[in-house]
């Protein structure tokens, strides 16, 4: 654990600066960066052309941005 007593912000990112970061980050990355932030249409778009063939990201933006929670349910 680590403890500071004085922090400086150099500069602020805007959304769009986040969102073209993430979008370099590794599939593992992306997939805890896709269930912690809030995504609108166009970035949800973004992410499905770029990951499109990695099942667990797109099933990742499915449960977390849409709510699907039939993708992680035990299959019978």
């Amino acid at each position: 654990m680590c403890a500071v007593e004085y922090l400086k912000i150099l500069s602020l990112l805007s959304r769009d600066e986040i969102i073209s970061y993430a979008l370099k980050l590794s599939p593992e990355r992306v997939k805890r960066f896709i269930s912690l932030y809030k995504l609108n249409n166009n970035e949800i778009e973004l992410f499905k052309e770029k990951y499109n063939k990695i099942p667990f990201i797109m099933d990742t933006i499915e449960y977390y941005q849409f709510g699907n929670n039939k993708i992680y349910q035990k299959k019978i």
